[in-house]
Order: structure tokens, then sequence, then C-alpha cells
């Protein structure tokens, strides 16, 4: 609980930070500040997403490599908004790919999460914080997780390309993901 709480409170310090920009305008020879938060006009943009969460494959009880790849990789869809430096998505998910698409696959393999992503940019990429907060659908007490980490991105015209490195449910993960924007 702590560990949701000082997320949720560096996301709003995050957002709050990265909202409030000044700059200086020029006219006639003096200066003045701007706020670039007086008067915006942009829109939210629709985006949805792919990738894949990877970790190393350990247990959370011995900490050894005891997983395959089909155990340890999470892949997901997310669909979402993104405005100025500030992405908000939902994610649908499937815990792992071992059996994905037999006969005995449930909907208790599946999860969902909502997530907050402030992103600053960094020359041609841009850096990006997460956090995420979801639970598996079979609804057993117990299957709630949170997530936060960080990742970079670079965009081409409706593509960006990304990774990250997350702590998802108490283990580690790497995501290669790729977006694309639907406006």
């Amino acid at each position: 609980m702590k560990n949701l709480f000082l997320a949720t409170i560096l996301l709003f310090s995050v957002m709050t930070f990265g909202q409030k920009r000044h700059g200086l305008v020029h006219t006639n020879g003096a200066s003045v500040t701007a706020d670039s938060t007086a008067t915006t006009s942009t829109k939210w943009n629709k985006y949805v997403a792919v990738g894949i969460s990877i970790s190393n494959g350990n247990t959370y009880d011995t900490n050894t490599n005891a997983y395959t790849f089909q155990e340890s990789a999470y892949p997901s869809v997310e669909f979402g908004f993104s405005r100025e430096n500030l992405s908000l998505s939902g994610v649908i998910g499937r815990g792992n790919f071992q059996g994905l698409g037999s006969h005995a696959d449930g909907i208790g393999n599946y999860y969902w999460e909502v997530k907050a992503t402030p992103t600053f940019p960094l020359g041609v990429v841009n850096a990006s914080l997460i956090f995420g907060a979801g639970t598996y659908f079979n609804n057993q007490v117990g299957n709630g997780f949170i997530e936060y980490g960080s990742g970079i991105s670079y965009t081409v015209g409706k593509f960006t390309y990304g990774v990250c490195y997350t702590n998802w449910d108490g283990i580690d993960y790497i995501t290669p993901n790729v977006s694309f924007s639907l406006d």
C-alpha cells in the first residue's frame, strides 16, 4: 500500500511540474514570462499499442531462473489517449503464452490495467514514467497488482517504437512495444 501511495504522489508531482512550463517571450526588447498552460487548444489523440513484457523467469521465493520464455512473457494490447506530455490508457493482456489458444485457456489467465504515462522530450527521443494498477479477470482476492517504471521511445510518422523497464506485480520486466496513432 505504501508503494501505491508513493506512486500516486509521484504521478501528481510529475504531472504538475510537467504541465507548468514557463518560457521567455521577447517583445520590443522586453522580456515577459509566458505561461504555456494559460490557453492550450491541443486535443486528445487516440493510439493503440502492442507489447510483450519479458521477465528473467525468476520465481518469487527463491529468485532462481525456473521459468521458460512461454511462462515468463506477457503479451498485451493497450488503447489510450495522449495529450501534450501525458498518456492515459487501458491495457488488456494475458498472464503468459503457456496454453494460449488451448482448450484449457480461460478468462482467469487474462488481466486488465489502467495506466498513466507522463513523457519528457530528450532530444530526438522521449523518456517516460509509467504508473499502472490492475487485476486478473477471475477477480480472486490477491490478484491485484501495481506497475511502475520508465521507458524511452522514438516516433516516426504515426508509429512510436519503444522499450521500457517496469516492475509489475513484484517482478522486473523489459517490454519492447510499438504504438500507432489513430489521429
